[in-house]
């Protein structure tokens, strides 16, 4: 009797549990579906750069660093900002990041230390050193930067969740890409983009992000 018991409590909590998985699976297809279906018209290339409108602002979102180097990816990003600048695309570059644990350096210092030796002056650079993650940066260039509009650097894949935060947030602007390479992102960066896009959509939509204020953790 009490084994019966046991095993139709096994089964009860094996059938929730399979239930709930197949929920988030079709609830995160469909995010993923209405994020990519629904943020296409916003995105730019260099190749088409007469096609860029002029903005104040361009912005580079962080990635991965090493102690003293940049990923291949974030220096792509930067390079499409550097060219936009010179081109007189924009006035100032934003660069926005956070602490990574794993070089032990911050995101920021790296990116602005690369653009200082390409020959960007000092004082058109913009520090953001508590844009954690794309919620946070989008979230905190908009306090900053008000109604103006902007321009955002980043990889084609990611530029779908960046321009759906930005129309949730209400941050004006484009996306252009910088796809300059081939990136090996293989079937772990592309679950965890897969999943970026359900917790971006969560974000935006219930507010569950404490983001550090622009008036207290300004911009440097």
């Amino acid at each position: 009797m009490i084994k019966s018991s046991i095993r139709n409590k096994i089964l009860l909590i094996t059938i929730i549990l399979f239930l709930l998985f197949n929920i988030f699976l079709i609830c995160s297809f469909m995010i993923n579906h209405r994020i990519k279906s629904n943020n296409k018209d916003n995105l730019y290339y260099l190749e088409g750069i007469d096609k860029i409108q002029r903005c104040k602002y361009i912005i580079v979102p962080g990635a991965q660093v090493g102690k003293n180097s940049l990923s291949t990816p974030l220096e792509d990003r930067l390079n499409c900002a550097y060219h936009l600048y010179k081109n007189e695309l924009g006035d100032k570059i934003i660069l926005s990041g956070g602490y990574s644990k794993a070089s032990g350096v911050h995101e920021v210092d790296i990116m602005k230390k690369y653009l200082l030796e390409i020959g960007v002056p000092d004082e058109d650079i913009i520090t953001d050193y508590y844009g954690i993650d794309t919620y946070s940066t989008i979230q905190r260039v908009r306090e900053y930067v008000g109604d103006e509009p902007v321009i955002v650097c980043t990889q084609r894949m990611y530029s779908y969740r960046t321009s759906y935060l930005m129309r949730k947030i209400g941050l004006e602007g484009i996306i252009v890409s910088s796809d300059f390479h081939i990136y090996n992102v293989g079937i772990k960066g592309t679950l965890r983009e897969y999943l970026a896009n359900v917790k971006a959509f969560l974000e935006a939509n219930l507010k569950i992000k404490n983001v550090k204020n622009v008036l207290e953790y300004g911009f440097i």
